[in-house]
């Protein structure tokens, strides 16, 4: 069985609500380390996936006991399928505080909200699938490129114009975006500098190494202008 009770509700409803513009069907999984919601998004020829990690220090109560699932390994997480908007329409306000209960079953998310006095004010229990999920693993952050992601946005779509290639390069100094017109085969350029604060890289030592963003302006558009607000950084 697993047990959690998170205080901090305005956060996890923000970050869930940026999910839900993505997909309605979540993956959620839970380890001895943390608890997950997965989501995924297909657009013409991407598959854009993000992931929702919160560890246990987040949590008030956080315990983890054994899989009991019969088509589980014993020590196996939980991971089943829920519905996102359902999970969504139960965390209560901010001033209140959640407790979830997951069987050992795994066929249910049981739901519990109190006031912080702890006098009961609700109980909702959410229908729980079995996950065909993929793993997705840790980002590799060894040689990276930071940008706040209303800037990239920005980037891509003036320089995307009519699905022109974008191509860039990066350094630990800056990140240089460049596109091609295919109409007038003038290029366009815009520069992001780490001095200026525009953006965090590491792990590129004295070169420079190129960026490919072939095509990606349509998916960042659609995937991040959004009133919510899917990332606040991204990540190459």
């Amino acid at each position: 069985m697993f047990t959690f009770q998170v205080l901090g509700l305005g956060l996890l409803r923000n970050s869930i609500s940026s999910l839900l513009t993505l997909s309605n069907s979540a993956e959620f999984k839970c380890s001895p380390q943390c608890m997950s919601l997965t989501v995924s998004y297909t657009h013409k020829f991407y598959n854009f996936i993000s992931v929702l990690r919160i560890f246990d220090r987040f949590f008030t109560i956080f315990s983890f006991g054994p899989n009991a699932n019969v088509n589980a390994d014993i020590d196996a997480d939980y991971a089943f399928e829920i519905r996102l908007s359902d999970f969504f329409r139960h965390i209560p306000d901010e001033d209140s505080h959640m407790v979830v209960l997951i069987p050992k079953s795994c066929t249910s998310l049981n739901i519990l909200s109190a006031t912080r006095s702890g006098n009961f004010r609700s109980l909702a229990s959410l229908v729980a699938t079995p996950s065909e999920n993929e793993e997705v693993g840790q980002f590799d952050l060894k040689l990276f490129v930071a940008i706040e992601a209303e800037k990239f946005r920005k980037i891509i779509t003036t320089l995307a114009e009519d699905g022109d290639p974008v191509l860039g390069t990066a350094s630990t100094s800056s990140v240089r975006f460049c596109a091609r017109r295919r109409r007038t085969g003038k290029s366009s350029e815009l520069v992001v500098s780490a001095k200026r604060r525009e953006c965090l890289a590491g792990g590129f030592d004295d070169r420079v190494d190129e960026i490919r963003l072939a095509n990606l302006g349509d998916l960042l558009y659609h995937t991040m202008d959004q009133s919510s607000g899917l990332l606040s950084n991204i990540c190459f």
